[in-house]
């Protein structure tokens, strides 16, 4: 066993989450015999150890067992059972009804029957229109990991039973939100005997016997574990900067009470600001009224020297008439009158 197969390290991780062999061959879909198989293998690795012997044997990592599984392990180290994956189903849509005739367990539920069963280890029950597994409770340190594990699980049971009884099922999908619990939570022990809640992120209850927070997102649990697990670590953190954070907030307090003169002076020139506003708005306001006046102004004067040009061209026709007539005299009698005249001068000086 110088390189370990994968088979191996997954073994090696739901053994550490608590899961016993049998239960990690439905979970993984391998037989009875070839997990076995494994787990002796491992022992007698030293990788690990059997932890309590009841019913169901557990077993627990040993320090090399440990080394040999961190570097497959998903968002770092978690040592022990953090997360348990429950209330976990899928249900599959009946496309072509069973051939072989089913022996399921009626039961009448509301309005309409019900058949529940079980088949490869895992519940499975039967509506008129589906047919729903139900997983098993798995615990193990990444969410993820248990959610792909679960869904797998009945994805197998689902071919399974199309196999056996000769029926065809579609796509699954989830019948509900999945429950993912964080384990040993002290914060949540403690909120959970004062208070509960529930809203479309998760639970906190005591439903399980003790104060335990169910979240129905995978990601939501990742970041509350490495949060839970890194908070002392950011509050030491924290503590050092204090000391900076209250000199800083000493010389805030200085700044700030000369602040409180420049707001003065801020509302003062606030003031100002607004007066100045005022004039320039009525300055505005007179030279739109001068503007308008000046408009007036100027279309009078306009008909004024409309009006004038007309009198000038009037009376420059009449004195075209007037020029016309004097030239339309007979110079003749002019000069008769110029000749009677200079003879009665002549007689008269005589």
């Amino acid at each position: 066993m110088s390189e370990e197969p994968p088979v191996l390290v997954k073994i090696l991780l739901l053994l550490d989450a608590g899961n016993y062999p049998s239960k990690i061959a439905r979970i993984l879909g391998f037989s009875k015999q070839k997990v076995r198989y494994w787990v002796k293998a491992a022992e007698r690795e030293g990788l690990v150890i059997p932890k309590s012997r009841d019913v169901v044997t557990l077993y627990q990592l040993t320090w090399k067992g440990r080394e040999t599984s961190k570097k497959f392990l998903t968002g770092g180290e978690v040592v022990g059972r953090s997360v348990r994956l429950h209330a976990f189903s899928v249900k599959y849509p009946i496309l072509v009804e069973p051939e072989v005739s089913v022996d399921w367990d009626k039961v009448r539920m509301q309005n309409w029957d019900r058949f529940v069963g079980s088949e490869a280890g895992l519940r499975v029950e039967k509506t008129s229109r589906h047919l729903i597994v139900h997983a098993d409770r798995i615990y193990g340190s990444d969410p993820w990991q248990l959610f792909f594990l679960a869904y797998r699980q009945c994805d197998r049971v689902s071919r399974y039973l199309e196999s056996k009884f000769r029926m065809k099922l579609g796509a699954g999908e989830l019948l509900r939100k999945p429950h993912f619990a964080v384990m040993d939570d002290p914060v949540a022990k403690h909120l959970a005997g004062v208070m509960e809640f529930s809203d479309d992120i998760g639970k906190l209850d005591e439903s399980e016997g003790e104060g335990e927070l169910d979240l129905y997102d995978p990601n939501f649990v990742k970041n509350y574990l490495v949060s839970f697990t890194t908070l002392p670590a950011l509050v030491c953190k924290m503590g050092v900067g204090i000391s900076e954070v209250k000199a800083v907030l000493l010389a805030l307090a200085e700044n700030i009470k000369l602040l409180s003169s420049f707001d003065e002076t801020l509302k003062f020139l606030d003031r100002e600001i607004k007066d100045h506003l005022a004039l320039i708005q009525e300055y505005r306001n007179e030279a739109e009224k001068r503007a308008e006046d000046s408009s007036n102004l100027i279309r009078e004067v306009r008909g004024s020297v409309a009006a004038l040009t007309e009198s000038v061209q009037a009376l420059k026709i009449v004195v075209d008439g007037v020029n016309r007539r004097r030239r339309r005299r007979p110079k003749r009698r002019i000069k008769s009158r110029f000749t009677w005249l200079k003879s009665f001068l002549e007689k008269l000086i005589r």
